[in-house]
């Protein structure tokens, strides 16, 4: 696929490969292969298929050539890594936590990862260059980041702690009344970044993002309780 749009509420599932012969088994097929600027959302289950050995699993996502999103919303699951080698290719690809409805768990940014592993222990996302958040939707990222993850956060709102935002946080509301913001449970930082939005440092305050508070006393600025 070249261009266009997926929108998955089903199941999509890669071909198996063929069983053994003189030439050994052969491999599965992705899910979904795309070769540049497409958008793909998945509120269901994309399966790479196994191959013909009965045991290898192809990647239920292949991108490449840059420009592709993956949305993920509530409901969404794989079997089989989704990779990226597009690398800075139109701008690289794009994982996107989006949606209207707030996912039942957590999502793991320690399955963001830069290459591919050296066996399948679970779906691994690998290889995206940019990171982001969509739709009114709360998300609870957990696990630790790196410092290569920078989420643009356009809508809804990012929860996590200082150990998962490793990297930047940004805001560009997707429009007028669109409402971005992060809730940070424990945050190190000295400031919040100078964007439009709103960060939350507990369950009970809210400040612009434009407040800093560097001149606040450390044991005032954070509550004890977590968001």
């Amino acid at each position: 696929l070249s261009g266009g749009t997926v929108l998955n509420t089903g199941f999509i599932q890669g071909g198996a490969g063929g069983s053994a012969g003189s030439s050994g088994s052969g491999s599965g097929v992705a899910g979904i292969v795309a070769f540049g600027n497409v958008a793909v959302t998945n509120a269901g289950n994309v399966s790479g298929g196994l191959g013909g050995d009965g045991a290898t699993r192809a990647n239920a996502i292949d991108f490449s050539e840059g420009g592709n999103t993956l949305t993920l919303q509530s409901g969404y699951s794989f079997t089989g890594n989704v990779v990226s080698t597009s690398g800075a290719a139109n701008g690289g690809d794009t994982l996107v936590l989006g949606g209207d409805a707030n996912p039942s768990g957590a999502f793991h940014v320690s399955n963001i990862v830069a290459s591919l592993p050296a066996s399948y222990a679970g779906p691994q996302y690998v290889g995206f260059a940019n990171f982001a958040q969509t739709g009114t939707s709360t998300w609870r990222p957990t696990g630790n980041g790196s410092a290569g993850q920078n989420w643009a956060i356009a809508d809804g709102t990012l929860q996590g702690d200082a150990n998962t935002f490793a990297g930047n946080i940004s805001f560009a509301p997707a429009s007028p009344a669109s409402t971005p913001g992060v809730a940070v449970s424990n945050p190190t930082t000295s400031s919040i970044p100078a964007s439009s939005g709103s960060a939350r440092l507990n369950p009970f305050d809210a400040i612009a993002t434009t407040t800093s508070l560097a001149a606040t006393p450390k044991r005032s600025r954070y509550s004890r309780r977590a968001c």
